[in-house]
Order: structure tokens, then sequence, then C-alpha cells
């Protein structure tokens, strides 16, 4: 069954959803392409053949659009996280220490694995410009949680079983991923100084760094590197 054909005989909710999917992918095509700069509601209107005041129907403003295919990307990310983190745990020396290291794994990998979802993510991130407003900027927020709230419960079960010290877990998680973040930011430069520059060495470094702070040992550490080093390289991807 052709598209046409699909979104003729598909009811009233799931054609509209079916071409706010469309505006969707056109405006992740545009921003592949040339950057947030790159999308504007006239190049957008253009390439799907629409007026500009059909976009409306679908997002109230470019921010509003903006702040969608962020959250759809946080989501994808999110199951992404949440699969790579079921694997690891099955037959790891300690489950919980392995989910943690497999979601650092699964997240340093993406701006070579993604780069199209790492770019919606690192321009948004380090734009000092607030690109999306309070109201749309909640959808964002919603869509990350799952991200920081599953790490954080890793980090608990691992605390409760007594491979790290006594912390805040959410506390935890934030720090590790705010600075992964940080050190993923640095991909560009690493491109003129790619001796000291080295954004997955160094997010590893971090992400042992802190889990030794913590409270858990050089031998646990070994043991579930270990363990992840023999699982299946597409997992990453």
């Amino acid at each position: 069954m052709n598209m046409v054909h699909s979104l003729t005989d598909a009811g009233p909710k799931a054609r509209r959803e079916a071409r706010r999917q469309a505006i969707l992918d056109a405006a992740r095509d545009l921003v592949e392409e040339g950057g947030f700069e790159a999308l504007t509601l006239q190049r957008l209107a253009k390439r799907l053949g629409y007026a500009v005041g059909a976009l409306y129907r679908y997002f109230a403003s470019k921010e509003a659009l903006w702040a969608a295919m962020e959250a759809e990307v946080l989501r994808a990310l999110a199951r992404r996280l949440t699969d790579v983190a079921r694997v690891a745990r099955q037959d790891a020396p300690h489950p919980a220490v392995a989910a943690v290291l497999a979601r650092v794994r699964l997240y340093r990998a993406l701006p070579e694995a993604r780069p199209v979802d790492y770019k919606l993510l690192s321009f948004a991130m380090a734009d000092p410009r607030v690109l999306v407003p309070g109201p749309e900027a909640t959808d964002i927020y919603e869509a990350a949680q799952p991200i920081f709230i599953e790490l954080s419960s890793d980090l608990a079960l691992a605390q409760q079983g007594g491979l790290l010290s006594e912390g805040g877990p959410i506390d935890r998680a934030l720090i590790l991923w705010s600075g992964l973040q940080g050190i993923l930011q640095t991909q560009k430069l690493a491109r003129v100084a790619p001796d000291l520059l080295q954004p997955e060495r160094l997010a590893d470094e971090l992400t042992q760094s802190l889990l030794r702070a913590w409270g858990l040992t050089q031998e646990h550490l070994q043991q579930n590197n270990l363990h992840l080093d023999g699982l299946p390289a597409e997992i990453w991807s």
C-alpha cells in the first residue's frame, strides 16, 4: 500500500499525525544541511509544497517545531539507552554498574553513530541563546526525564549493593551526564588538536574517575568493562 492510499484510508487523527511527522522529518533534513539558522518556516513550507500558514495548523511557532524535534530525538535516545542497558545487564558481573557504563558508551558514540541526532541536541545545548521558550521547553524536559531517572536508578542500585558509597543518585546522574555533554562539545576542536582532545577517551576517563570517586573499585570497573567489550559492536550504533 503506497503512502497516498495509506493516508486516504487512515482516519483524521492518523492523517494529521502522518503530516506532522512529515513536517518534522523535513525540518530535520534542513537542520542537517545547514544548522538551526537554515530552519525557517518559509524554507520548510517550500520543501513540503505547503503554504506557510498550513504549518501553523501543526506547530504554533518555529520554537514549537524545534521543541518537537528535540523531544523526538530525546525520546528515541531514551529508548535506545533503555535497550542497551537491558542487554548490558545480562550475565554482567554487576548488572547496575554494567548498565551505567553501557549508557555512557552509547552516548559517547552518538556523534559518529547518529550525527543528525547529536547535531540537534548539541546545537541547542551549546548555543547561548534561549532557542526554546518556557512552555515548549517543558516538552523537552519531559522527554529527557527518563534518561536521568533510569541512570539515577542504576546508580542507586549500585549503591544499595554496596558497590558505591552513600550519595545522591539523581545528583550523580546529572553530574555524570553534564560532564559527558561538555566533553562531547569539544568534538569540533578535536579536529585541530587530535593529540590533546580525544572526546571518547576523555568521556571514559571522566566516567571512570567519577565512579571510583563514588566508591567503585578498579577491579569491579575492569570486570564490567570487559563484559561490555564482549557485546556485539552494533549495539552502540
